[in-house]
Order: structure tokens, then C-alpha cells, then sequence
């Protein structure tokens, strides 16, 4: 059984689409809170907040673990953003 979204708070229509089309089993969808970017001093920063105080999911802590290495190894093999520091993924 599919679960259902409870927050009251946002359109949910993409995500009852996300529900009605993608895959089931095997399938993972996430998402950041927020991306923090100063740039004064050149710093980003991505940020997962977690309500109620819950823990992450296994997947979810998988996939911020993922992209934040994904985002570690980027922003060290380009020019574009070496002077870029990354300060990693956070959960709260």
C-alpha cells in the first residue's frame, strides 16, 4: 500500500503524481529543505530538516549521504567553484 502525505501544508499534487506513476518497490523519492549559498564568503551549505524530531529513513539517509559526496567530489574537480567550500549536508 502506497502511503499517503499528511502535511496539509503544499500543493501535493506532484507528489500524488510521483504516487500514481512512478514505481513502488525499488523506487526512492526525497527532497533537501533547503540549499544555503553566501556569497560573500563563497559558502553552501544543504540542509534536511527532520519534524517531530524523527529519524531519517535507511534510504533517506542513503541518498543524503550520496549526494552529499556527489556534491564533495564535484565542487573539488571544478574550476567553476574552487573557491567554493562545501560545508556538507546537515540534518536537524
Amino acid at each position: 500500500m502506497k502511503p499517503t502525505e499528511h502535511t496539509g501544508i503544499r500543493d501535493l499534487k506532484f507528489s500524488q503524481w510521483i504516487r500514481d506513476f512512478l514505481p513502488e518497490h525499488g523506487f526512492v523519492v526525497t527532497d533537501l529543505d533547503f540549499c544555503l549559498f553566501n556569497h560573500k564568503t563563497k559558502k553552501f551549505m544543504l540542509l534536511e530538516i527532520k519534524c517531530r524530531m524523527a529519524e531519517p529513513k535507511e534510504w533517506q539517509r542513503d541518498t543524503l549521504a550520496m549526494i552529499n559526496q556527489l556534491m564533495k567530489t564535484g565542487m573539488a574537480y571544478t574550476s567553476q567553484y574552487a573557491e567554493w567550500k562545501y560545508l556538507e549536508t546537515h540534518l536537524i
